[in-house]
């Protein structure tokens, strides 16, 4: 352990469990004293994002890309200084997503249950032999061609077993899981 280097004047005992004898100090006792841990300084993080607008010249939907630099706050008196007026209401939406996270991890499932995620994955993989049906519109479209997947899973053991097998090996909630669409997308 590296710390500063104390004289001994009977406090060997208490420190003896949380600190060690040095050698060579010249005749005296010197125990040296743990160092105070160190506090890593946040580091800038890029960040973007999109916006997306109605162009009115061209009349078609349009999205704009923005970029710039996030450096985190590194305690809770300077976020709350950075924050200013909204300090509450970030907070509590972030207390509330902590909860909701809680409240997901917490959940029953039936033994059948499996991570929407396993399935939709399998789904993207055959979507290519169903074309869609362009009488139908986009979402409409979508729903229906992940219908005819799942029909096809259902008729074939093969596959049945494999997703099985992978759903199996994944939680049915993760951490990084949101609002699972339930459309396999």
């Amino acid at each position: 352990m590296k710390g500063k280097k104390v004289k001994n004047i009977g406090l060997t005992n208490i420190l003896r469990d949380e600190a060690t004898e040095t050698e060579g100090t010249g005749g005296a006792n010197v125990t040296e004293m743990p160092s105070p841990p160190k506090v890593e300084e946040p580091k800038p993080e890029d960040i973007s994002g999109k916006v997306k607008y109605f162009d009115l010249i061209k009349f078609e939907r349009a999205t704009v890309e923005v970029k710039g630099n996030f450096l985190p706050a590194k305690t809770a008196d300077e976020a709350k200084e950075r924050a200013g007026e909204k300090f509450l209401v970030i907070m509590n939406k972030g207390l509330k997503r902590q909860a909701i996270s809680d409240l997901r991890s917490s959940a029953a499932f039936p033994d059948s249950a499996c991570n929407t995620k396993v399935i939709a994955g399998f789904i993207n993989n055959f979507r290519p032999l169903f074309a869609l049906d362009k009488k139908l519109p986009d979402a409409e479209q979508r729903k229906d061609q992940t219908n005819r997947v799942i029909a096809m899973f259902r008729g074939n053991e093969a596959i049945l077993q494999s997703i099985k097998t992978l759903a199996a090996a994944i939680p049915v909630v993760s951490d990084e899981d949101g609002e699972d669409s339930e459309d396999g997308e």
